[in-house]
């Protein structure tokens, strides 16, 4: 699997050259510009720190983007 170019690809877009920086994308159900999309960006932080807890991840600096971030 490692040596499929279209996995090769998609690393590409999910982790940074080096390896020490990863993207997840995180899709609201509803529209993120209403207070409910707003108030799920706590919970989101709080989940992306319990995932990598205990992995080689731990300790890293976790920012969040898009229109429910910003408007927090």
């Amino acid at each position: 699997m490692f040596s499929n170019a279209e996995f090769q690809r998609g690393l590409k877009l999910f982790l940074s050259p080096d390896g020490k920086a990863a993207r997840m994308i995180i899709t609201h159900e509803g529209d993120p510009a209403t207070p409910q999309g707003i108030s799920h960006i706590d919970a989101i932080r709080h989940s992306a720190e319990e995932a990598v807890k205990g992995t080689p991840l731990a300790g890293s600096h976790i920012y969040i983007a898009g229109v429910a971030a910003t408007y927090k």
